[in-house]
């Protein structure tokens, strides 16, 4: 089986593929041709995403894109002006989504908001989402479950309607980890406003 002389083989064997595991990555640099330890450069910037309270969405049919916020006060204001936000743009699950609220420098990735559809990251334990489907019938989904969020608007589960639109639209809330009336006390204060 194992002798003297294959034991020590085997020891210089382990020592050289552990001694070539920590040196860390290599990277080659294409000028000076020679290999050095890999180092983040000083413009590389490390983001924390965090994670959102708030998840406001208006789907826009004219451009079949649909706006997240997480802030209240500033999709109160696009509700009010009607100007299409800037933001940053992702095609994902079918759709183009435009994250609003979002510092221009942040790589998407880093965006919490986007973390949360992409079930990377876990939202606040207080977590709402309220989707407005503008249209000829404009209506608002309500719910409080991130596992939603990729869910079309008629397969929502456990649902219960109300009038309760600042403009007598029809409010349509899942109550999947909800009750009713905690969505609906959140849904009147958001946009009440």
């Amino acid at each position: 089986m194992f002798n003297r002389k294959s034991f020590n083989i085997f020891v210089i064997f382990g020592a050289v593929v552990l001694a070539s595991c920590s040196s860390g990555p290599q990277v080659v640099d294409q000028d000076a041709q020679e290999i050095s330890p890999r180092t983040p450069s000083a413009s590389q910037t490390t983001y924390t995403a965090e994670p959102p309270a708030y998840l406001l969405e208006v789907v826009d049919p004219n451009s079949d894109k649909i706006y997240v916020f997480t802030d209240p006060a500033s999709y109160q204001a696009y509700l009010n002006n009607g100007e299409p936000p800037s933001g940053k743009e992702v095609n994902d699950f079918g759709q183009t989504r435009v994250f609003v609220d979002v510092p221009e420098d942040r790589p998407v990735e880093s965006i919490g908001s986007y973390q949360v559809y992409q079930g990377q990251l876990k939202p606040q334990n207080d977590f709402y989402a309220q989707r407005l489907v503008n249209g000829p019938k404009p209506r608002y989904y309500v719910f409080s479950s991130s596992e939603l969020l990729n869910t079309p608007e008629g397969e929502l589960p456990m649902q219960q309607s109300s009038v309760d639109g600042p403009n007598g639209e029809l409010v349509i809330y899942s109550l999947q980890g909800a009750d009713f009336y905690s969505l609906q006390q959140k849904f009147m204060a958001i946009n009440s406003q």
